[in-house]
């Protein structure tokens, strides 16, 4: 076989990217890779400090929570014709 027919090639030169033609992201340039690094470790101390850190610290949050509805009135604030939420797994002691 010939050797050009075993090479798979497009069908225009042109279309080949050559390193000139990258975009500033593809070039591998110190700045974009400061850059893309800040936005993940940005993005990741963000969902860690909404999502991990609550997790980690739920009596506070529930002591917070007991604070801010001590003087809250489940009745007034219950829409009408609707019943007081109550806890479906809350078991009823036998007997």
């Amino acid at each position: 076989m010939n050797r050009e027919s075993t090479e798979k090639r497009l069908p225009r030169p042109d279309l080949r990217l050559t390193p000139s033609k990258w975009s500033a992201a593809q070039s591998g340039g110190i700045a974009t890779r400061v850059a893309i690094i800040a936005t993940i470790t940005a993005i990741a101390g963000g969902m860690g400090l909404v999502f991990i850190y609550p997790y980690l610290n739920i009596d506070r949050y529930r002591n917070i929570q007991k604070h801010n509805r001590a003087e809250i009135n489940p009745e007034d604030v219950q829409p009408t014709g609707l019943p007081v939420w109550r806890d479906p797994f809350d078991r009823k002691k036998a007997g």
